[in-house]
């Protein structure tokens, strides 16, 4: 969850929105496509970390690896409150990148809903390689909001600057010298709600909405059992070449 979307009292215990616990899985499900590429000394950056819920849980399940937690906005009052939300013993974090620890271990970058909140992203990435956090070998993930006729009041909430096409995403990494591992759009059945808040043909609904039911509950597990379930399939038609919209889109890619 982005910090500007939570107010203080929210952080510790949020009702959870089924599309983030769907994405965790998801995204989780994606980095251990490529365990092979991942050695136990290997280390993960999650650059805009959010409210670490993603990082710590993705943590639980690389116990041997080192996870790195930078965000501009973890203020010290938010930093003490997620603090508290870690688990994860090989969690650290910091709200600049400054205060990484670099050693000579293999970094694998985390960008997960990040771009689209920078107004120069290739300065950004640009930025990333000069102070060698990125080395022959690291691998990017990347997640960001799809299709630009989506853009909306709700993007501009969120701070967003804009939002992406596959080809996009290509274009961006391969500047860089990354090879596209894959890639795909993802969340499907979310474009038609979309639709609907950007004609205003859902009077009374509103993006962004605080989530109103427990992880738990019905409601919760069967919508997130849909978007998971949706971001799998259109995983499984783009490996057949058959490419599916989404809502967000993703792309994992090597540095040459």
């Amino acid at each position: 969850m982005d910090i500007c979307e939570i107010e203080y009292e929210d952080i510790e215990t949020p009702y959870r929105h089924p599309w983030e616990l769907a994405r965790k899985r998801f995204i989780l499900f994606l980095i251990k496509q490529y365990e092979n590429k991942v050695n136990h000394s290997d280390e993960f950056v999650d650059i805009g970390c959010g409210d670490c819920f993603l990082v710590n849980f993705l943590a639980q399940h690389f116990s041997t690896n080192n996870f790195w937690a930078i965000d501009s906005a973890l203020s010290d009052e938010i930093n003490s409150i997620v603090s508290n939300n870690i688990t994860s013993e090989n969690v650290k974090i910091y709200n600049n990148l400054d205060n990484l620890f670099r050693n000579c271990s293999k970094k694998h970058l985390m960008l997960f809903d990040v771009l689209e909140h920078i107004e120069d992203e290739k300065k950004f990435i640009s930025s990333l390689q000069k102070m060698n956090i990125i080395s022959s070998g690291s691998i990017m993930f990347i997640t960001v909001p799809a299709f630009k006729c989506f853009f909306s009041e709700h993007d501009k909430k969120l701070k967003h600057f804009r939002r992406y096409s596959i080809r996009d995403l290509k274009e961006l990494v391969e500047e860089f010298e990354f090879e596209p591992l894959e890639y795909s759009y993802f969340f499907f059945t979310l474009i038609i709600i979309r639709i609907l808040h950007k004609y205003k043909r859902l009077s009374n609904a509103t993006p962004g909405l605080k989530w109103k039911y427990s992880k738990n509950s019905l409601i919760t597990r069967i919508i997130r059992f849909i978007l998971y379930a949706d971001a799998r399939i259109c995983r499984f038609l783009s490996k057949l070449k058959i490419t599916i919209p989404g809502l967000s889109c993703y792309i994992i890619c090597q540095k040459l």
